[in-house]
C-alpha cells in the first residue's frame, strides 16, 4: 500500500510533551493505514529518543531518525 500522507515530526528535548502526543498520534495512525510519520530526534538530551523508539516499536507506520543538532 502506497502512503497517501507522510508527516515529519521534528523533536528536540520534548520528552515532557511527547506521551500525550504519541498516544493521540498512534491512535490516528491505527485508523489511517496509509499514513506514515517520520520523527526526527535532533540531539535531545532528555528521554525524547527513547520515547520515540518505544512508540516506533509499537507502530510500523512510525519511523525514527536520530540526528545531530541542526540536522
Amino acid at each position: 500500500m502506497t502512503p497517501t500522507v507522510a508527516l515529519l515530526l521534528p523533536c528536540h528535548d520534548e520528552a515532557e510533551h511527547l506521551p500525550p502526543l504519541l498516544e493521540a498520534l498512534l491512535t490516528q495512525l491505527a485508523a489511517a493505514p496509509t499514513w506514515r510519520v517520520v520523527a526526527v530526534d535532533d540531539s535531545s538530551t532528555d528521554a525524547t529518543g527513547e520515547l520515540l523508539d518505544d512508540a516506533a516499536a509499537r507502530c510500523q507506520q512510525l519511523t525514527v531518525i536520530h540526528g545531530r543538532y541542526g540536522s
